[in-house]
């Protein structure tokens, strides 16, 4: 029998969740929160978001005991490091000094947790090379213990048994590695980009054989779109996102909506440049877009525009035809 296991992605507007039995999606729910749930990325009552929790799940007839969770990206410290071939244990020792340059805190503080990228297959070559497997490559993360704490404590309060916490950055991972848009394997010099156009800011993920490389923050997203709707029409950031969503009169052809996607459009552009600069050896060769923005026509428009490359979106990676899949892309990575 197949095992179930519930994605929650809470996000800055909407709770999604993906109940999948292992490889297919069975369920989804996308639910509006309500007003001040959520404030810089923390959830701001572990009680409210857990009955809110199970109510959407309950009104969308979900039922499942375990839970995997997406932790924010500005909750968690990632870091692809290079270290000398050591077993977990010496990793775990080792593993919290490697983030003395990020952390100003104790480190103690903090929970740190890895995934080993080389392969066995790599490990090997090392030693016909070199005669010994002398190195390995890892992407690590910390987190706050409190933060985990109070994760454990919401999805415990929601009836839920938490399985797993996956940074947003790392739920990718799964839908790239070693494919391309066409099912072949991936060649082994090209990157791919990831564009998460979300809310608040745009994320620029890159991805090397499938694994995460290097993130970039881009300091706007739809919110300022938000922004120039409510001034238009004269109306709280709540409703000039819900006529954002829906297009609302035509709102989104205003020029000052389309000024803002075009700097979008330019900061993006700037960011796949620098890596382009830091990495001669390396060819970008595609962008996949998700988030709220990729369902934008306008903002798409102009990312082709700018971008001298293919775009496709990400969610054409899933094999499901749900209603909510654009929505659901995070939720659903850190099921698999």
């Amino acid at each position: 029998m197949k095992k179930t296991l519930l994605g929650i992605d809470i996000g800055h507007k909407q709770l999604k969740m993906v109940l999948t039995d292992g490889t297919r999606i069975v369920k989804t729910a996308v639910a509006t929160m309500p007003q001040s749930m959520v404030k810089e990325g923390r959830v701001v009552s572990s009680e409210a978001m857990a009955e809110f929790i199970r109510n959407i799940m309950s009104e969308n007839g979900i039922s499942c005991r375990q839970a995997a969770l997406v932790i924010p990206d500005e909750s968690v410290i990632i870091r692809n490091m290079t270290l000398p071939l050591m077993t977990d244990a010496q990793i775990k020792i080792n593993l919290p000094y490697e983030f003395r340059d990020y952390i100003t805190e104790e480190l103690n503080r903090y929970e740190f947790d890895y995934a080993v990228i080389t392969t066995e297959e790599e490990l090997k070559a090392q030693n016909r090379e070199n005669g010994e497997s002398y190195t390995m490559d890892l992407i690590a993360v910390a987190v706050q213990k409190e933060i985990l704490e109070e994760a454990k404590n919401m999805i415990r309060k929601a009836g839920l048994k938490l399985t797993k916490i996956v940074p947003a950055a790392c739920t990718y991972g799964v839908l790239l590695s070693n494919t391309t848009s066409d099912g072949e394997s991936e060649e082994n010099n090209y990157d791919y980009a990831i564009l998460d156009l979300g809310q608040k800011t745009i994320r620029l993920h890159i991805f090397r054989n499938g694994h995460l490389e290097i993130s970039r923050l881009i300091d706007m997203g739809l919110d300022a779109i938000v922004t120039i709707i409510a001034n238009k029409y004269n109306v709280d950031d709540y409703l000039a996102h819900t006529y954002m969503i829906n297009n609302f009169e035509n709102c989104l052809s205003d020029d000052a909506c389309k000024n803002a996607f075009s700097e979008m459009g330019v900061e993006v552009m700037r960011a796949l440049n620098f890596h382009s600069f830091n990495n001669p050896d390396r060819q970008l060769k595609k962008v996949w877009i998700c988030g709220g923005g990729s369902k934008i026509s306008y903002l798409k428009d102009e990312l082709s525009a700018v971008l001298d490359l293919e775009i496709e979106e990400l969610v054409d990676l899933i094999d499901s035809d749900d209603d909510n899949l654009k929505d659901i892309i995070q939720a659903y990575g850190v099921t698999q």
